[in-house]
């Protein structure tokens, strides 16, 4: 519990959170207003001490408006993970139930056939649900049983689906179960190979230019505690361009001095990386643990300031965001997290010439064709540098306004 007396520091700490973070103003603000109020309301109710009931209590007079019980309740939790010491957590939203047909047990015994595997939890749910739907498609069109499953019911399941992303997740999630099924004898024919390609759309990846990159970095104030890490974290992103859950993840142990090397674990695709431990970003980190970072005992190098817990990857990339906001980088029509750097480091190493299995092996992927999704990137860049069109003259001019060559 915390004396009302010290409910204003509470708060106060609270907010510098929110700022250092990377929040926008406009949040901060929003929090403010809502711990005014919090204020008021201990006053009059002759509050002595806040604690999480009193925080209750003051959510339920919003009940009323569903807006403003979801913006008071997040901002009541932030102030109560911060009297406790523990890291804030985001609710995460129901996912939507596994969808019932009389495939339940089939669906069950694929489940833990893939918590054997090395796929992320939110892979095997993706997958789970999506067979799910497909199993109760085939007891709607009476195919009640596996080895009655023929190659125009899975045209069929494919074709009743509208988008293109969806249809690629059916394409991915189908095969796997389809290959399962053939493994354990559920079905005799392998129809891996019957569900169409779909060819997916991929968005231009946002990029930065080489000089915007640096001028982002050298207005990053080294000098405090906060910008020793925000530097070394958004050098990371910038010169070896990991993922944000791979560099809220890095230990020491992934600091391989002696052999001058970074080596991981993706978090994504759980295929192991190994990259040149630059020194530049050797002194960063190095100066970061002995300088700037708090005592933990959490083996996370990257921690939120007093050290309660490590950053998320969430807050990696809101780093990599206010770095560009305090460095005047025009972001509009772009997106300003971490993996825009990651997409900026590619770029520059294809404008400097290397091929695509080069950068793939910089950034880890396990496609190829990941890798050339940046070369789109590239010609945008090209776009932004093309000389204006000359207006016509002479002879050429004259054409135009006769309409063209006559026959």
């Amino acid at each position: 519990m915390v004396q009302n007396a010290e409910l204003k520091r509470l708060i106060s700490t609270t907010l510098q959170d929110l700022v250092e973070r990377g929040y926008s103003e406009a949040t901060v603000k929003n929090h403010k207003d809502i711990y005014r109020g919090l204020e008021l309301f201990c006053q009059r109710n002759n509050l002595l001490v806040y604690n999480k009931e009193i925080g209750r209590s003051f959510i339920e007079l919003k009940k009323t408006r569903t807006s403003f019980l979801k913006r008071y309740t997040s901002a009541v939790r932030r102030l109560n993970s911060i009297m406790n010491g523990t890291e804030w957590q985001p609710v995460r939203k129901n996912r939507e139930p596994v969808t019932n047909s009389c495939y339940d047990n089939v669906v069950e015994e694929f489940e833990s056939y893939l918590r054997q595997s090395d796929k992320t939890e939110e892979t095997i749910r993706s997958i789970i649900a999506t067979t799910a739907r497909f199993l109760c498609f085939l007891e709607e069109v009476h195919c009640f049983r596996l080895e009655d499953l023929e190659p125009r019911h899975l045209y069929s399941g494919f074709s009743n689906i509208n988008r293109t992303n969806n249809k690629h997740k059916f394409k991915v999630s189908v095969n796997t179960f389809l290959r399962y099924a053939l493994m354990y004898g559920l079905i005799q024919n392998d129809y891996s190979h019957i569900i169409p390609s779909v060819q997916r759309h991929y968005p231009v990846p946002s990029v930065y230019s080489p000089e915007e990159v640096e001028r982002m970095l050298v207005l990053i104030d080294r000098t405090t505690e906060v910008g020793k890490r925000d530097y070394a974290i958004a050098l990371i992103a910038a010169r070896l361009g990991l993922r944000a859950s791979d560099i809220s993840g890095l230990t020491t142990k992934n600091f391989n001095v002696s052999k001058g090397t970074i080596e991981i674990v993706q978090q994504k695709t759980k295929v192991p990386l190994s990259l040149p431990l630059l020194n530049e970003v050797k002194d960063a980190v190095f100066d970061y643990i002995d300088n700037a970072r708090p005592k933990s005992d959490d083996n996370r190098i990257f921690l939120n300031l007093r050290g309660h817990g490590h950053v998320n990857p969430s807050h990696v990339g809101r780093i990599v965001r206010m770095a560009l906001r305090r460095a005047d980088i025009n972001c509009k029509n772009r997106k300003s997290g971490s993996h825009a750097l990651r997409a900026s480091l590619a770029t520059a190493l294809l404008s400097e010439g290397n091929d695509y299995h080069t950068i793939q092996k910089v950034l880890g992927h396990l496609d190829i064709e990941s890798t050339k999704i940046y070369a789109k990137a590239e010609v945008e860049q090209l776009r932004t540098n093309a000389l204006p069109v000359l207006a016509p003259t002479g002879t050429f001019a004259s054409l135009l306004l006769d309409g063209g060559v006559q026959a």
